[in-house]
């Protein structure tokens, strides 16, 4: 079984704000929604925002899914953004039925492999998914992305070996 949300992203960051740590109002990290406080639940409804002045910090994935809600309950909201996103098309295509038909036992695990190689900079003959992403990576090079991707190349040529 592979492993959901790693990497870098996987974990919160707080803001680097001097001084935040002194902020006498209310906060909290949208990975740990404060519902006591905001009213609501997943859904919307955040009731106990009505009368308040609201400040969000990031512009990214969960602010795009915060943001609406906060903006329809809140008195105020102010958006902070911290780091632009990078936003791209990723260009995925329509599944062919007839292909799907084809591949054979074993092709999800090959694919995502070279997915992974590709997208840590690694070489492939070969580039099964040709999306965006690995677009991007293909075009890249460099001495330290390959050195990291041999690595992530023979743990994974290693683990398959082992499956």
């Amino acid at each position: 079984m592979w492993p959901l949300a790693t990497g870098p992203l996987n974990r919160p960051k707080l803001p680097g704000i001097a001084g935040i740590e002194i902020f006498k109002g209310h906060t909290f990290h949208t990975s740990r929604w404060d519902y006591g406080y905001t009213g609501g639940d997943s859904s919307g409804g955040l009731t106990g925002l009505k009368d308040k002045r609201v400040g969000i910090i990031g512009t990214g994935a969960t602010a795009i899914q915060a943001i609406p809600h906060l903006g329809e309950w809140a008195k105020e909201l102010f958006v902070f953004q911290r780091t632009p996103s990078s936003v791209d098309v990723r260009n995925n295509a329509q599944t062919d039925p007839a292909w799907a038909a084809s591949l054979e036992p074993g092709w999800q695990k090959r694919r995502m492999d070279n997915f992974n190689i590709l997208t840590s900079g690694g070489d492939q003959d070969e580039d099964m998914v040709g999306d965006g992403w690995t677009d991007i990576f293909r075009s890249l090079s460099g001495k330290p992305l390959r050195a990291v991707s041999d690595k992530l190349g023979r743990r994974l040529t290693a683990e398959r070996r082992a499956s």
